[in-house]
């Protein structure tokens, strides 16, 4: 408004215009990560563009995931600022440690504008694998004893997924019969293959020997898969 000397009317003057967000848009429909291992790094990249004529601060975020150690998703670069007419390249590693579907969705939040502005599903399923020993016994047949002796342990991955396996520590009341160890207690499987695990058996008493080695495959519920370790322990001769 404007007062005028000499006049009892005012001046004024309206200002109007209408006031929008930054618009902005992915270049996929969905994040689609497939049939997936578990426990393995699965990996997707796409692009956000900022198509307004004004910068955009964004956060992303999956809003069904865990927190701190119980997360499944890591978004990089998960927020930052992008310039007028810019994009940003994104990468989701994806971590599934539950064997189901999923069904969820990538939010976009833009500073001082508002939550949840865009949204794109992700989709998933997690399976287990389907790992078997070879065999269910491995004979070292004649050991001298207290000298070790090596033979090797083969699992066998007839699924499409990758498998995580663990050589468990042996049980402390066998010991007094012999002992197992192995270099690679520890490792994974690739789909449709299988490997060979190197055993270091010694004996600690003579005559027959049987030791009970456990496998276990990450994931799953069953018990751990039992493989006996026979040998017959002597002395010189």
């Amino acid at each position: 408004h404007y007062n005028l000397k000499g006049s009892q009317q005012p001046l004024s003057v309206h200002f109007k215009g209408h006031v929008v967000g930054p618009t902005f848009h992915f270049d996929v429909e969905d994040i689609d990560f497939g049939v997936v291992s578990y426990e393995f790094v699965n990996t997707k990249k796409f692009t956000l563009y900022n198509t307004s004529e004004i910068p955009m601060t964004y956060k992303m975020r999956v809003p069904q995931d865990g927190k701190f150690l119980q997360k499944e998703f890591d978004i990089v670069p998960s927020s930052g600022t992008i310039v007028p007419d810019g994009k940003v390249d994104i990468q989701v590693d994806f971590i599934s440690t539950t064997v189901r579907l999923y069904e969820m969705y990538l939010t976009v939040d833009v500073e001082n504008v508002g939550e949840g502005l865009l949204s794109i599903p992700i989709k998933a399923e997690c399976r287990l694998p389907d790992v078997q020993v070879a065999s269910e016994e491995i004979d070292f047949a004649s050991c001298f004893l207290r000298y070790p002796y090596e033979q090797v342990l083969e699992l066998v991955n007839d699924s499409d997924q990758m498998a995580r396996y663990e050589i468990l520590p042996q049980e402390e009341h066998t010991m007094i019969l012999g002992t197992y160890e192995t270099d690679e207690a520890k490792g994974t499987i690739d789909a449709r293959s299988r490997i060979e695990v190197p055993i270091t058996l010694t004996c600690e008493k003579l005559g027959k020997v049987s030791l009970p080695l456990f496998v276990k495959i990450a994931g799953q519920e069953r018990p751990p898969m039992n493989v006996a370790l026979n040998a017959n322990a002597t002395g010189p001769n």
